[in-house]
C-alpha cells in the first residue's frame, strides 16, 4: 500500500509539472503574438514586408507649406500607393507633419514627432500622380519617365524639355524636391521651364519622398540609400542618352530636403557640377574639401526649421544639431577659397551677398528674403508705384549662368 501511495504521489506531481510547463508555453505565445500584431497589422495596411528599419521608431515628416507655396500639402497630393489607396496612408494631415526638436516642459531629452507617414511601397516615385501631369510647361515642350535599378531597388526621374533637338548645346537643370514633395509638385512650384528657357530639366523622384542627404532625416536616410550613386547615374544616363545636352553644363537646384542632397553630391562629386543652389536648406553632410565651384544660399529670415545666425540658438531636426545659415555660407566660401571681401546687392527686398574672389571656378552667393516661411520664395511682381522682388528661382539662374545678381524688372 505505501508503495501504491509514493507512485501515485510522483504521477500526481509529474501530472502538475508538465501541465504548470503548458501553460507558461502558452502564456509566452500569447504575449508574442500580441506585441507582433500592430507591426504586421502596420504591415498588412500599406502592402509592406517588413524589416527591422521597418518597425523602428519613424522620424518626423519634411514640413510642408500652404498652398499655393506648398501644394504638397494638399489632401489631393496626398501619397498612396496600388496596395494602399486608403486614407490611413496618406500624408500625416494638412497641418505641418514636421515639428521641430524643442526641450520638454519638463527639461530633459528634446522631444520628437510626429512621425513620417511615407509608405516604403512609394520609394521607386512609381505611386500614381508622382510624375505629373504637368499642365504648365511651355507650348512645344514634353515629358517623360524614365526608370532604372540602383542597388536592387527601382529609380526614377522626369525629364523635361523642349520638344525635338536644338542646335545649340543645352544645359541640364536636376531639380531635387523637399521631403513629401514629388518630382511633380516641385516642377509646379519652382516652374522651371519659363525660369531657364530651353534647357534639359531633370526631376528625380527619392525614395519614400525623400534624400538620403547624411546626418539626417526621413525614409531614404533610415534606409541608408546611396543617393549620390543615384543621382550621379541619372546625370550620365541624361548626358548619354541627350545628345544637344552639355556636359559642363550642368546644375543642380535643391529644396529644403533637396537642398541637402544638392551639398552632398557636390562635396561628392563635384566635378560633374557647373554649380549649385540650396534653398531653406543647410548641409547635414561633412564635407571636408571640394574642387571649388559656384554655390548659391537662399534662406527666409522667418524659416521656422533653420537659424540664421551663428550666434542663434541652433535648431535640431531628429537629434541632429544643424549648423546656422551663416555658418553654412562662410563653409562654402572656405570651401571655394574665396577672398574675405564680397559685395552686397539689394534687389527688391531681397538682400545678395556674393564673393566672387575665389579659386578656380568657385563663387558663393548668398540670397536673404525677409519674412516669409520654410517655403520656395515665389517673388513678387514689380507694379507701376512699387518694383517688385524676382523669384528664387530667377535669382539663382541667372547667377549661376551668367554670375549676375538680377533685378525684379529684369525677371
Amino acid at each position: 500500500m505505501p508503495i501504491r501511495r509514493l507512485l501515485g504521489r510522483r504521477i500526481a506531481g509529474a501530472m502538475v509539472a508538465a501541465l504548470v510547463l503548458v501553460v507558461l508555453v502558452l502564456a509566452a505565445a500569447v504575449e508574442t503574438l500580441g506585441a507582433d500584431r500592430p507591426a504586421r497589422i502596420r504591415a498588412a495596411t500599406v502592402g509592406l514586408s517588413l524589416s527591422p528599419a521597418d518597425t523602428a521608431k519613424p522620424a518626423p515628416s519634411e514640413p510642408l507649406t500652404h498652398p499655393p507655396a506648398d501644394p504638397a500639402d494638399s489632401p489631393a497630393t496626398a501619397l498612396t500607393t496600388p496596395s494602399a489607396a486608403s486614407a490611413s496612408t496618406r500624408a500625416s494631415s494638412s497641418a505641418d507633419p514636421h515639428q521641430l526638436a524643442t526641450t520638454s516642459p519638463r527639461g530633459g531629452r528634446p522631444y520628437i514627432g510626429p512621425p513620417d507617414a511615407t509608405p516604403l511601397a512609394a520609394a521607386a516615385g512609381t505611386e500614381p500622380g508622382q510624375m505629373g501631369p504637368l499642365a504648365d510647361l511651355p507650348a512645344g515642350w514634353s515629358s517623360s519617365v524614365h526608370r532604372f535599378g540602383v542597388a536592387g531597388i527601382t529609380r526614377s526621374y522626369l525629364l523635361v524639355r523642349p520638344g525635338g533637338a536644338s542646335l545649340a548645346k543645352l544645359p541640364v537643370v536636376v531639380v531635387l524636391h523637399g521631403r513629401n514633395q514629388t518630382p511633380a509638385i516641385i516642377e509646379s512650384i519652382t516652374r522651371t521651364p519659363s525660369v531657364t528657357g530651353p534647357a534639359i530639366l531633370v526631376f528625380p523622384a527619392g525614395y519614400g519622398r525623400s534624400w538620403d542627404a547624411g546626418g539626417c532625416c526621413g525614409v531614404a536616410y533610415r534606409q541608408g540609400l546611396n543617393d549620390v550613386t543615384f543621382l550621379t547615374q541619372t546625370i550620365h544616363r541624361v548626358l548619354a542618352a541627350q545628345h544637344d545636352a552639355a556636359p559642363n553644363r550642368v546644375y543642380m537646384m535643391g529644396f529644403s530636403n533637396g537642398g541637402r542632397m544638392a551639398y552632398r553630391v557636390a562635396c561628392a562629386d563635384p566635378g560633374l557640377l557647373a554649380g549649385i543652389a540650396a534653398v531653406e536648406a543647410v548641409p547635414v553632410d561633412h564635407c571636408a574639401s571640394i574642387t571649388p565651384l559656384p554655390v548659391m544660399v537662399v534662406a527666409s529670415s522667418h524659416d521656422p526649421l533653420l537659424s540664421l545666425y551663428s550666434k542663434s540658438r541652433p535648431k535640431v531636426m531628429q537629434g541632429y544639431v544643424e549648423p546656422s545659415v551663416q555658418s553654412t555660407v562662410a563653409q562654402w566660401r572656405q570651401l571655394d577659397g574665396c577672398a574675405p571681401a564680397g559685395a552686397q546687392s539689394l534687389t527688391g527686398v531681397a538682400t545678395v551677398d556674393t564673393w566672387s574672389h575665389c579659386s578656380g571656378a568657385g563663387r558663393v552667393a548668398y540670397a536673404l528674403y525677409p519674412g516669409g516661411s520654410h517655403s520656395w520664395p515665389q517673388g513678387v511682381a514689380a507694379t507701376s508705384v512699387r518694383g517688385g522682388t524676382p523669384s528664387a528661382g530667377n535669382l539663382i539662374w541667372a547667377w549661376l549662368q551668367r554670375n549676375v545678381v538680377i533685378t525684379a524688372s529684369a525677371a
